[in-house]
């Protein structure tokens, strides 16, 4: 029989409430999985982590930000934003939501799959020092072109999507899940209408990524145009057969493989939700289509296949030039870029 050793409450922003906690032995840690620094300020009212003093009554760290420099929009002293409700942050040097699980598998996976190269280099500084809690900060136009000026048009194509997504003034959800796991959509932006489109789709079950992965090959996209909102389900591991991948050249025919996370990405957020959201004719079916196409060029080229659109959507049969275009909202984008530079570099001071 186990017996309760430790029972504390707190308020919002962690201070023990008084009369209401139960102790039967020492112990060190407490709100967020801190170590308690009872010695000096009492009992719950210190917290020591890995780089912050924290003051619980207060609400405030005692020191400033190690990431000052990254969120000068934010006093460097306060803590979750005055969100403590919404926002999590144990280490004391970055904020992250209440679904850390989402975000820290999306930076993981531009990290390590989608830009990992050593050509996305800057491209990747400029990501990273501008993700917080659920999402990323926007991108600076000029930085941008910086970051990507030497890339080829693939390789900055597939860097314009997700630029024009974490830019976009509508939001973008992502949810990323493996098989065995739960969908949890605790991000308190999205909008109910959302998640009961959500909701409809798994018949009003619990989501789980084994009935994504079954059901729709690994990937969906729920956006609704009115709310200006866009929902992404991807399984990370996803082992589901998506029979339209055709050999190139004198040998046609199909072969059996799944999709990667960060092409489920693409696929879905980018090509279906982004898509939608920017007013492409084509979203539902040959914008997602290429954008796993575009994904696959950049990310794992020499491959010798590409994805003909006969397994997805509408399953109409895209030739293999149209199947490996680039949808208009970013191809657009793509020859701005061009232009720009190949105009004179006195252009824009005359």
């Amino acid at each position: 029989m186990t017996s309760k050793t430790h029972i504390t409450n707190y308020s919002p922003f962690g201070a023990h409430l008084q009369n209401r906690n139960f102790t039967g032995e020492k112990y060190r840690y407490g709100l967020n999985g801190q170590e308690r620094d009872d010695e000096v300020k009492g009992s719950g009212n210190s917290y020591t982590t890995e780089f912050r003093q924290y003051d619980s009554r207060l609400g405030r760290w005692l020191s400033l930000d190690p990431l000052l420099r990254e969120f000068g929009d934010i006093n460097p002293y306060n803590f979750v934003r005055n969100c403590p409700i919404i926002y999590l942050d144990p280490k004391g040097d970055e904020l992250e939501g209440t679904d850390r699980r989402s975000a820290r598998r999306l930076k993981r996976n531009m990290k390590k799959e989608t830009f990992d190269g050593e050509e996305y280099k800057e491209f990747r500084k400029l990501i990273r020092r501008r993700i917080f809690s659920y999402s990323f900060k926007k991108i600076d136009q000029s930085d941008f072109y910086e970051a990507t000026k030497d890339l080829s048009d693939d390789e900055r194509a597939l860097a314009e999507g997700y630029f024009t997504m974490i830019n976009d003034n509508n939001k973008h959800f992502i949810s990323i899940v493996k098989k065995r796991e739960k969908v949890r959509l605790k991000n308190p932006d999205i909008d109910n209408r959302l998640e009961n489109s959500a909701n409809r789709y798994a018949n009003g079950n619990v989501i789980k990524g084994s009935l994504v992965d079954s059901k729709s090959g690994g990937g969906v996209n729920f956006t609704l145009g009115g709310l200006n909102q866009s929902l992404s389900i991807v399984v990370s591991n996803s082992t589901a057969n998506v029979g339209d991948f055709q050999n190139w050249g004198t040998s046609p025919g199909y072969i059996s493989r799944s999709s990667s996370l960060g092409e489920l990405i693409a696929h879905e957020a980018i090509g279906h939700g982004l898509g939608r959201l920017s007013g492409s004719p084509t979203w539902q079916h040959a914008d997602a289509v290429q954008m796993t196409n575009l994904f696959l060029r950049v990310v794992y080229s020499p491959h010798g296949y590409f994805r003909d659109g006969t397994s997805h959507g509408n399953r109409t049969r895209l030739n293999q030039g149209t199947a490996e275009g680039i949808p208009p909202y970013i191809n657009n984008a793509n020859n701005l870029f061009n232009l720009i530079k190949s105009l004179p570099l006195n252009f824009l001071t005359q």
